[in-house]
């Protein structure tokens, strides 16, 4: 092992043999052309084609005229050790340095090196010109840096809220606490409280610690600077969360912000010391009792995976019934693995394909041969979309029907809208791949309206699971490129046509009208700035209870983006991307359903979760309106030191659409630094519940759903049937210590709400030639109000939810009707459906 680490560089030396008869000959290592080696998909290993051991030694690559391109080192299958790369000329250009299939270090030489140290010296200069407010608050920020860190590992967290330096804190006056539904309790802060010296600290948080409060976890983030003016000192305002319980079964949320007048004196870490500090806008959620959700199980796909190595692809999650028992199994494709539904919460793993593919790029999931079963669409590494066919009891024994239309998968499918686009009875696919920023030293360009990625595709079905790509001339060409997390056909304007939404990230929303016969007009337009979104996903439900159906974008909440937009910082050659700054780095927004769509008035309350993902609108506590779960956090690493500030100050405006090699390498190395540095990271999960349809409160942590961890996939589902929404929820795990690919979990949360409202649920079961996907759940309740519910694919992030509608009663213990109106316009209709129960609905046959 220690050997391969020397080799490489002993081969490229000048040294003279040694003449000492002491000296002990080196074990030769072996040399292989690169052209030799093959990837093996079972393993992940690197293997001499026609050999079975993984290859240890090192391999040649070659220029056409002879001259080596690089040599890399492996171990057992993996890099490790030196890689040395030359330019034609056959100058060293870069040195790399792996361990077991991860490269801890990069390295560069020569011309290329002086080029990447060019990139690195715009920076600095622009950091002490156009940037330099920035650069102070960024100084500023490192005292709540090391703070956090030092919160986040500490087993006794008082001690470092002791340590915590400043002159003066000014809270406010506590007000008297209302009472909220759920049992929770609401406490505003005013006007002017108790004021706090340094030397009353430790008393302070005594009196607290004394009470029996325990922090759990903490934010902190700068939302504002300014600078330091004559007499006047520097101030920064940081937005704070504090999470904290008393005992085992009281929680407390508290949240407010922190304006601080800074001294210019320094502690001993070299971080600058707070003075005076007035705690503003304090509010305090508070609940007695045990939490209603609970951690039932936690999956890692990686070790349970039913073939091949851990791929990225691991991460997507199907939620469907596969067996007809009324609940619903959970599949993870990219592992090959279902578990089926044995109630109770009880599952039993087994293979999800018989004939799985080499890599999985993205499935959906629904009866695309319009026999009654559902299929399985899967996008496959470098090929187009094969299909497997299911059977009657949820199997998919055979091996797939290979499609002759549509794109060799580039990148990953993570929201496929599936639907029947055309009136002609069948399941169409707009099949999307998300190219990520950077592959190639290409950057999406421009970043608040990209439009560079890998295509996406339109395919028709011709009633049997055979395809043709219909993209063009479909009116869906000119937006292709995007870089798509989530699309759903949907019908928005209510002419019963099947409408395309997109969600993209480096863009936000497009808006498709269908004309019924699969021709598409962008409307986007008319949403104007609303539209702009670092989109990540989507949700579909009627959120304010008017009866139309409402649309919630998730996207990146960036408080780097408002403080740099405050201090009035920006590059006066990207003028536009200065506009564009607040629009796109705004957060989620909630488009309101009607004519057309149009952002919340309220939209504030539900914007600002962080860097947000997957989400799901479900009915948590079945009191009859909609509730939002949303899935945060990017790269959580060994400290909360963020990278956002240089995202904002310099990559937005560095490589263009064009891949460039100078800029792909600088970046690998520059993203080296996230084993250390994290990208908003330590952002919780939001539960916002919906007090009324135009008002909703953030509470997550005191109902055991606010989790630290980076989540990814949400999908709400009552898997064991007792009429309480359950949530799966997908993390993802970066290693620490160095750049990893990551661990991806899936934990499995149960919903035990306490309390007796009634709901009521139907289970869609499809028929020959009446697909499930498209259909649309209306409940029409006793006191007149209708609420109606679309059957989708592609919301949420790289998920599918079941074809089942669940909705909340309240107090009612009466329905006046259940109704399915099915993609083909027939309709299913339960009078005065009994209560407390799911009902299976299906197609009428010809004679009902």
């Amino acid at each position: 092992m220690r050997v391969l680490l020397i080799i490489p560089l002993l081969l490229l030396s000048c040294q003279k043999a040694p003449d000492s008869p002491s000296d002990v000959a080196k074990p030769e290592v072996r040399k292989v052309e690169d052209g030799q080696l093959g990837y093996d998909p079972r393993d992940g290993l690197l293997r001499v084609q026609g050999e079975s051991k993984p290859f240890t030694g090192i391999s040649v690559a070659r220029y056409p005229g002879g001259k080596v391109k690089f040599e890399r080192g492996f171990e057992a299958g993996r890099m490790h050790g030196p890689s040395l790369y030359y330019d034609e000329a056959g100058e060293l250009e870069r040195e790399e340095t792996w361990e077991s299939g991860e490269m801890t270090a990069s390295v560069f030489k020569g011309r290329l090196g002086e080029r990447l140290e060019g990139i690195r010296e715009d920076r600095q200069r622009l950091n002490k010109t156009v940037w330099a407010t920035e650069e102070a608050a960024q100084a500023r920020e490192e005292t709540f840096i090391k703070f956090w860190d030092d919160l986040r590992k500490a087993t006794d967290k008082w001690a470092v809220l002791e340590r915590f330096q400043f002159s003066q804190l000014q809270l406010e006056q506590a007000q008297p606490p209302k009472t909220m539904d759920w049992g929770i309790t609401r406490t505003a802060f005013s006007g002017t409280g108790v004021k706090v010296l340094a030397a009353d600290w430790s008393g302070f948080l005594e009196a607290l610690k004394t009470d029996g409060v325990k922090v759990v976890e903490t934010e902190w983030h700068q939302e504002t600077f300014e600078a330091a003016r004559d007499e006047s000192p520097a101030k920064s305002v940081f937005k704070f969360v504090i999470h904290a319980m008393r005992g085992t079964e009281e929680r407390h949320i508290i949240r407010g912000q922190l304006a601080i007048d800074w001294t210019t004196e320094k502690d001993r870490h070299g971080h600058f010391i707070p003075g005076a500090i007035a705690v503003r806008n304090l509010r305090i959620l508070s609940r007695k009792g045990i939490p209603p959700f609970s951690e039932e199980s936690v999956v890692e796909p990686a070790k349970e995976r039913a073939f091949g190595p851990p791929a990225p692809t691991d991460q997507q999650v199907i939620t469907h019934d596969l067996d007809g028992d009324g609940l619903s199994e959970i599949l993870l494709p990219g592992s090959n693995l279902i578990y089926r539904n044995r109630g109770g919460f009880r599952f039993e793993k087994a293979k999800l394909l018989l004939h799985p593919p080499d890599t999985l790029m993205g499935s959906v999931l629904a009866d695309f041969t319009g026999d009654g079963t559902v299929d399985v669409l899967v996008m496959v590494s470098g090929r187009p979309p094969v299909l497997y066919e299911g059977t009657p009891d949820g199997r998919f024994p055979t091996p797939p029907r290979p499609l002759t239309a549509g794109e060799p998968a580039q990148g990953f499918s993570y929201g496929c809208a599936v639907g029947d686009i055309d009136g002609d009875a069948d399941l169409d696919v707009w099949v999307t791949q998300y190219k990520p920023p950077y592959v190639g030293g290409q950057f999406p360009s421009p970043y608040y309206d990209s439009n560079d990625g890998w295509p996406s595709y339109l395919l028709k079905n011709d009633g049997k699971g055979g395809f043709t790509d219909a993209t063009a001339g479909s009116g869906l060409e000119a937006r292709r490129h995007r870089r798509t997390y989530s699309s759903s056909f949907v019908d928005l304007n209510g002419d019963r046509h099947l409408d395309l939404i997109t969600v993209n990230d480096f863009a936000g929303l497009d808006v498709y009208h269908n004309d019924g016969l699969g021709r598409f007009r962008d409307v986007t337009a008319k949403l104007g700035e609303t539209r702009h979104s670092f989109g990540m996903s989507h949700a579909l439900a009627d959120f304010d209870g008017d009866g139309a159906l409402d649309l919630y974008m998730t996207g990146m909440g960036s408080t780097t983006a408002r403080r740099l937009e405050a201090m009035g910082a920006g590059r006066e050659d990207f003028a536009t991307h200065n506009a564009k700054r607040m629009p796109l780095g705004y957060g989620n927004r909630l488009l309101l359903g009607g004519e057309s769509l149009q952002q919340a008035p309220f939209n504030e309350q539900l914007a600002r979760t962080g860097w947000s993902w997957g989400c799901a609108a479900l009915d948590v506590d079945n009191d009859g309106d909609r509730d939002l779960y949303v899935a945060n956090g990017n790269i959580s690493s060994e400290s909360c030191r963020d990278h956002c500030t240089v995202f904002w100050r310099h990559e937005i405006h560095e490589a263009g659409s064009k891949e460039n090699r100078d800029f792909r390498l600088f970046y690998t190395q520059d993203h080296l630094k996230f084993s250390q540095v994290s990208w908003n990271g330590f952002e919780h999960n939001v539960l916002f519940l919906n007090t009324g349809g135009k008002s909703y409160v953030s509470v997550a942590f005191l109902l055991g759903l606010s989790h630290e961890f980076d989540s990814r996939n949400i999908i709400s589902d009552d898997l064991d049937g007792d009429g309480r929404p359950d949530l799966l929820v997908g993390e993802q795990r970066w290693p620490a210590g160095r750049v990893k690919l990551p661990r991806r979990f899936l934990h499995v949360l149960r919903n035990r709400w306490p309390g007796g409202n009634h709901w009521i649920g139907a289970r869609l079961r499809g028929a020959k030639g009446v697909p499930v996907v498209g259909a649309v759940v209306t409940l029409e309740r006793a006191d007149g109000r209708i609420e109606r519910l679309p059957v989708v694919t592609g919301d949420s992030f790289a998920s599918q939810h079941a074809f089942t509608k669940h909705f909340g009663l309240g107090e009612a213990n009466k329905a006046a009707a259940l109704e399915v109106r099915w993609p083909n316009g027939k309709v299913t209709r339960l009078e005065k459906p009994e209560v407390d129960r799911y009902h299976q609905m299906k197609p009428p046959t010809g004679s009902d």
